[in-house]
């Protein structure tokens, strides 16, 4: 009996100290293989803040610039924009906390493919996956390049 509470305990521990993350997936455009295709992967991920540690930081302000769009969007916990069968697809896949959350879509050169974002919900959530590429682009281009990329 007391394995059990100090199981329980611990999963409860683990669901409240869960790690932010953020991962973004792209697969391109099948091509039947004529071209050489990309496919690539970003994972951003933070631990919550503890005793000691400075909050603020800047994975701190990232993580709440994404969790503020995602609930601006009113953002359900998957959502998919389908379009064609050939199309690249892009992927982001949060955790904010507890909370899990899917945004998916068509892309393409121009990035996610929001012209096809049929519904006025449809299109606020496609706003708010192009905000979150873009506000990952901007976090992975300083992260690598600091000084540089300014």
């Amino acid at each position: 009996m007391r394995i059990l509470i100090l199981i329980s305990v611990a999963c409860a521990l683990t669901t409240v100290h869960a790690d932010d993350s953020l991962r973004i997936k792209y697969f391109p455009a099948d091509t039947y293989g004529t071209t050489l295709s990309e496919q690539g992967e970003i994972f951003i991920t933070r631990r919550p803040p503890y005793a000691g540690r400075d909050v603020g930081q800047d994975a701190d302000i990232f993580f709440h610039q994404i969790r503020s769009v995602v609930e601006a969007a009113g953002t359900p916990t998957v959502w998919e924009l389908m379009g064609e069968h050939h199309a690249g697809r892009v992927r982001v896949e949060i955790t904010l906390g507890s909370t899990k959350y899917v945004l998916s879509s068509d892309f393409d050169d121009g990035g996610p493919d929001v012209a096809q974002a049929k519904s006025p919900v449809d299109a606020r959530h496609a706003t708010a996956l192009r905000e979150i590429l873009r506000l990952t682009a901007e976090r992975v281009r300083t992260r690598l390049l600091g000084r540089l990329a300014k």
